[in-house]
């Protein structure tokens, strides 16, 4: 008896011994060309960095604004006034393609037109405000992990400004960006002053996703290629209207309200193929469309949240 207390006393001191069991570390898939900081930071929240979904839909990790990373913010990037991005949201690495779309049941039967290179079904969709969203809700549905939207332009600024920082060099952007260029002036009729355009990428429409360099957070095409469609904007507020928050933002100006836009109007971020120099105006490119207008120049890209278990459907404003 005493000699099995003794034994069962050495096991228990044994097994004091041992170093408490550590989280598996979750390895970073191949795809995924995030920084350092990106990785660091998902460990620290132990969340994933990137994720694939089962439709082969794939989204890495991006900080909030107020988190470390190794890219500097611009803030003069936009002429809005500057909030933090407070959640953090995993986004689109790429623009949704045809293909990508055309797993939707209610996908619009209708193809890019490209008679001068082929890969359609690799090219961003093009379809209206109306249609990406209720794609989004469509994944949302099928899917008990994640719940999928369109980006707020604040998150999807802030993630262009630090994906593809505005200060980078010319050379930086060639290699990430497929603007109006001269190979797109040259299927052009008439006189087009082709010495004008700073570069030749070889595309003179929308590419195929992923076909130019990722950025910073490992996001292609944030420059470029088509503009996107954003879920909502920030809105002058109407006359006597409470804006929620008395303090002053940045610079003195007053915070506003964040809102959609009324009238059927979304906003449309960032350049596409048929913008061109100067560069540093192609950025700050900003629209407003009809959400049920469908142009080729504008897709989009999708942020994923994660969805607590038994969690019941996103409902959608708009």
């Amino acid at each position: 008896m005493a000699r099995t207390a003794l034994l069962s006393l050495a096991l228990l001191a044994s097994a004091c011994d041992e170093p408490p069991e550590r989280p598996p570390v979750v390895r970073t898939p191949d795809w995924a060309k995030v920084s350092e900081g990106q990785t660091a930071e998902a460990r620290r929240r132990d969340v994933p960095v990137a994720f694939e979904n089962d439709l082969g839909l794939r989204f890495v990790y991006v900080p909030s604004m107020g988190e470390r990373i190794d890219a500097p913010v611009d803030e003069a990037a936009s002429d809005a006034p500057a909030a933090s991005a407070t959640t953090a949201v995993y986004m689109q690495i790429t623009e949704v393609s045809v293909r990508e779309l055309d797993r939707w049941p209610k996908a619009p039967r209708r193809k890019p037109r490209d008679s001068i290179r082929g890969a359609t079904d690799l090219k961003p969709a093009s379809v209206s405000f109306l249609q990406a969203q209720a794609y989004a809700d469509w994944l949302t549905q099928r899917d008990d992990g994640w719940a999928y939207r369109l980006p707020t332009k604040q998150e999807w600024s802030h993630a262009r400004r630090v994906d593809c920082p505005s200060d980078s060099p010319p050379e930086w952007f060639r290699r990430r960006s497929n603007l109006f260029d001269a190979c797109a002036a040259s299927h052009i009729e008439g006189e087009v002053m082709k010495d004008h355009f700073a570069w030749d990428d070889g595309w003179p429409q929308a590419a195929p996703v992923a076909s130019f360099e990722p950025g910073t957070l490992g996001l292609y095409d944030m420059v470029g290629n088509v503009s996107e469609w954003c879920q909502d904007v920030k809105a002058r507020p109407r006359a006597g209207e409470r804006t929620g928050d008395s303090g002053a933002g940045p610079q003195g100006m007053p915070r506003l309200p964040l809102r959609p836009f009324e009238g059927g109007l979304r906003p449309v971020c960032g350049p596409s193929w048929a913008d061109g120099a100067p560069l540093e105006w192609a950025l700050q490119s900003e629209e407003l469309m009809n959400a049920s207008a469908s142009v080729s120049m504008v897709g989009f890209r999708l942020v994923a949240e994660r969805r607590p278990s038994g969690e019941a459907r996103v409902k959608r404003d708009g």
